[in-house]
């Protein structure tokens, strides 16, 4: 998963054992992130891309109430493979509306 503000990844990935354990601090994180951005970067929108593969990933912004908006073809390299990413994207009012 990687997380995007004005161009430059805040969040990427990082790794914990236990997939519960790492799924509850990858919730709390993003959403930690999220708010910050709309609080006090006062952004109005915010893109998650994940790998079409990776279904851990995008169970995270699809919990925080992001739309997947579409596909991304080849838009990564990982181990010598081109890889798709689904883009999810979420605006302030939207944001506000969900966590309130």
């Amino acid at each position: 998963m990687e997380l995007k503000i004005d161009g430059n990844i805040v969040l990427k990935s990082f790794t914990i054992d236990d997939a519960e354990e790492r799924y509850d601090i990858m919730v709390k994180t993003t959403k930690f992130m999220i708010d910050y951005a709309f609080n006090e970067l006062d952004l109005n929108r915010i893109s998650i891309l994940t790998a079409t593969e990776n279904y851990a990933s995008q169970a995270i912004p699809e919990k925080l109430g992001f739309t997947k908006e579409g596909l991304i073809e080849d838009n990564e390299c990982l181990y010598g493979k081109f890889l798709g990413n689904y883009i999810y994207g979420m605006t302030k009012e939207k944001w506000n509306n969900v966590n309130n």
